[in-house]
């Protein structure tokens, strides 16, 4: 790799030109990722491609292979590669990506580059070191662009981990910290699905017709905004990734079903409502610890707290069965009696996701990541109110969006919580949930 740094960089003009396009390939291991980017390098739509192969392990195979593959073609699309081998480039080593780019750009003319990441990596936190600025006040978007977020799936096993998940009975999800790094194997799946303009359907021929319908309808479900596509050995025309761009910073990121339905509860609420943003770096949720503030969805509510449901706005029920439905209040929950509910209650449901309040750490942002058989559930930040009443911040630095759900008894402190699922026994989980609220 080039000496060249992406910390102090100065770009040069050639490099400001003309933005180079950035496709990230993502999907768990043997998805047929690299499989993928060897077509891309086959078909290249006449351009020269560049390549950033992560593997988390000594030896890059996914690069031999790449390599290899460019070889039989013997093409020169392949226009400089390199391999970064020391972590995930979503966590541990985001500098070595920015570096990697630079490097690219230096050494290479490029018409557009490939990320094949690690199959651990997190597809908006990728994107989010795209987007980094150095100490110089460069930003990698001066010199490249997004064109698409790809998540690849290997439908047979997809298949396999979501009829892991009782349907019909109950079942008891272990609990993980959202400082926990480590990331469960359906939670992975679901957050690269979630984080995606395209989503590719691979090794179709592994399943039946019926059965890869249905799962593209229950993905469709969860990522509304991405586009599906079906392949057999990761066949699919190049041009769709190398000459249609999709990604859109606000689309993309609030793709996901459980951002647009806090989303369409702000547009369609009460004076109250602020809007639904993502903030977090690492799990993207409503919260902004960095500033000590989070800023949440609407809810309507009367002066002792009840919260009201408009299920015009707050249910949406798919073809596939997926249901969805978001739970308000303004009442702090009993932080045992919650957890005791959400590990071992809830057949049926796939994912849940919002901020939490609790009588025990009544001055802290409660974050809940639901997937599956897994509950990753912790405090993340302080809210407003705590914050102000502590002299730690003032009520005129307040965001308009803490100020729009600003509350005279409760300030921001609420319970936002989306749960979606198949066949969701919803008057049960509401019940079980006010029964976690304090009196």
């Amino acid at each position: 790799m080039s000496d060249v740094n992406f910390l102090h960089w100065k770009p040069q003009p050639k490099h400001l030109s003309m933005k180079l396009p950035v496709t990230v390939l993502s999907g768990f291991l043997g998805a047929g990722k690299t499989t993928l980017l060897n077509q891309l390098l086959r078909e290249p739509c006449g351009k020269k491609i560049a390549v950033i192969v992560n593997d988390l392990g000594e030896v890059n195979i996914d690069a031999s292979l790449i390599r290899e593959g460019a070889k039989e073609v013997d093409n020169e699309a392949l226009d400089g590669m390199m391999e970064l081998t020391e972590g995930c480039i979503c966590c541990s080593i985001r500098t070595d990506l920015a570096d990697a780019l630079v490097a690219i750009l230096e050494n290479y003319s490029p018409d557009h580059l490939v990320i094949e990441a690690t199959g651990a990596a997190e597809p908006l936190s990728i994107a989010e070191t795209l987007y980094a600025t150095n100490a110089e006040g460069f930003s990698l978007q001066d010199v490249s662009f997004i064109n698409n977020l790809v998540t690849v799936i290997d439908v047979a096993f997809m298949a396999t981990e979501w009829q892991a998940i009782p349907k019909g009975k109950t079942i008891r999800r272990r609990r993980v910290l959202q400082s926990d790094p480590r990331r469960p194997l359906i939670e992975l799946l679901i957050e690269q699905a979630e984080c995606a303009d395209l989503i590719l359907l691979n090794k179709t021929d592994l399943l039946e017709a019926d059965e890869v319908s249905l799962l593209r309808q229950m993905l469709a479900d969860l990522n509304p905004h991405a586009e599906i596509e079906t392949a057999q050995e990761a066949k699919i025309a190049t041009e769709l990734l190398l000459e249609q761009t999709r990604f859109e910073e606000e689309k993309t990121v609030g793709g996901a079903r459980w951002r647009q339905i806090l989303t369409k509860h702000m547009e369609n609420g009460s004076p109250e409502s602020a809007e639904s943003s993502s903030a977090d770096g690492k799990d993207h949720s409503a919260c902004d610890h960095a500033h000590g503030h989070c800023e949440h969805d609407h809810e309507t509510h009367d002066d002792e707290g009840h919260h009201h449901h408009d299920h015009d706005h707050e249910h949406h029920h798919q073809s596939f069965g997926l249901e969805s439905f978001l739970f308000t209040a303004r009442r702090p929950f009993r932080e045992k009696s919650l957890m005791k509910t959400l590990r071992s209650s809830f057949p049926g449901l796939v994912r849940a996701k919002g901020f939490y309040w609790t009588k025990e750490n009544p001055d802290r942002v409660g974050m809940l990541s639901l997937a599956g058989n897994v509950l990753r559930a912790d405090f993340v930040g302080t809210w407003w109110k705590s914050m102000i009443e502590e002299g730690e911040a003032r009520e005129e630095e307040m965001p308009p969006v803490v100020r729009k759900v600003w509350d005279e008894k409760t300030g921001d402190c609420r319970q936002e919580l989306v749960f979606i699922g198949i066949d969701l026994p919803e008057a049960e989980i509401r019940e079980k949930l006010e029964k976690a609220l304090v009196k």
